[in-house]
C-alpha cells in the first residue's frame, strides 16, 4: 500500500433542507462520494463506516442514542452501481436536539482524525463484514440481490477465499488512509417548520 498522504483538514459541506410545512422529526444526514467494490481501498471504508454507526452501536450511536438520548436512530448505506460509490448516514432527530446532535456529529467525525480507529474496532468491523457475508442473506430473494450486489460491484462473483484475503488485509493503518477523503463529504439538514 502507499504512503499515507499528509494530514488534512476535513473539508465537510453543509446543505439545507427547509421543508416549508410542519414535521415533528427532522433528518440529519451525510453524503460523500466513495469507490466502488473493486477498489482496494473498499473494504477499508467498509470498515470505517462500521466503527462510526452500525445500528445502535458505533461510536456515533453509542454516545448519540444510548448516552445521550439525541436521536430516534441512524442509519448507513454504502451503495455503489459498479464504477461509482458512495455513503451515506441517515439520522432521525428531534427538531429541538438537533442544535446539539449536529455538535456531536461533527466532533464525532472530526474525532475519526484525532482518535483513528483502534486495532480492536478494525477487527470488530472484519468480523462483521465477514459474518454479514456468511449470513445476512437468507431468502432467495435476499441470497440473489447479494450475489448481485457483488457481480455489479466485482464484475464477477469472488472466491471466499478472495473475499478473506481482501478483509483480512485492512489494518489499523489502512482504515486511516481512509478517514480525509471519508471526511470530504456533505452534511445534509432536512428541517420543517415544526410539529
Amino acid at each position: 500500500l502507499a504512503a499515507a498522504p499528509p494530514p488534512t483538514e476535513p473539508t465537510m459541506r453543509e446543505l439545507v433542507v427547509d421543508l416549508g410545512v410542519p414535521a415533528p422529526q427532522w433528518q440529519l444526514g451525510y453524503v460523500v462520494a466513495a469507490p466502488p467494490p473493486d477498489d482496494p481501498d473498499w473494504f477499508a471504508w467498509r470498515a470505517l463506516l462500521y466503527v462510526l454507526t452500525h445500528g445502535y452501536e458505533g461510536r456515533l450511536g453509542v454516545e448519540a442514542i444510548s448516552r445521550r438520548g439525541l436521536i430516534y436512530y441512524v442509519d448507513s448505506a454504502y451503495l455503489s452501481d459498479g464504477v461509482d460509490g458512495r455513503v451515506s448516514l441517515v439520522i432521525g432527530v428531534d427538531p429541538a436536539k438537533l442544535d446539539a446532535m449536529r455538535e456531536l456529529f461533527d466532533e464525532t467525525m472530526e474525532g475519526l482524525a484525532t482518535s483513528r480507529p483502534s486495532d480492536a474496532e478494525v477487527a470488530e468491523a472484519r468480523s462483521y463484514l465477514r459474518g454479514r457475508r456468511l449470513s445476512a442473506a437468507q431468502s432467495n430473494a435476499e441470497i440473489s440481490a447479494a450475489l448481485l450486489t457483488e457481480w455489479v460491484g466485482h464484475g464477477r462473483l469472488l472466491s471466499d477465499e478472495e473475499f478473506e484475503s481482501a478483509l483480512n488485509a485492512v489494518s489499523r493503518e489502512h482504515v486511516a488512509r481512509v478517514i480525509p477523503a471519508f471526511l470530504a463529504g456533505t452534511t445534509v439538514v432536512v428541517k420543517g417548520t415544526g410539529p
